[in-house]
């Protein structure tokens, strides 16, 4: 699960430094402070997003909104310009890299 949510914030970090339009940047203490999300990633997290999971029955969109919760009151944060199949080849590429 961690992986996942590795996968969405490499992606939103990855959106916003592509300069876009309508896309907002991040500065680096917002970066540092979503980089801080994964590496922090607890136990209880991950039981969030379960939860989450349980009523979206949907799994990246469970680490969508406990992204947003995180980030709520520091970032204006939306999905962008991404798909379940996309962040899950995403996530598989992070970990087969990692091995």
């Amino acid at each position: 699960m961690q992986q996942r949510v590795v996968v969405e914030i490499q992606w939103l970090l990855a959106l916003s430094e592509a300069k876009l339009a309508n896309i907002p940047g991040i500065d680096a203490t917002d970066k540092t402070f979503l980089l801080k999300l994964a590496e922090d990633f607890s136990e209880a997290d991950a039981e969030r997003i379960k939860a989450i999971e349980a009523v979206t029955n949907h799994d990246v969109k469970a680490v969508e909104y406990w992204l947003k919760e995180k980030v709520a009151k520091r970032l204006n944060y939306s999905k962008l310009a991404s798909s379940s199949i996309l962040l899950a080849r995403l996530k598989i590429l992070i970990t087969l890299r990692m091995d």
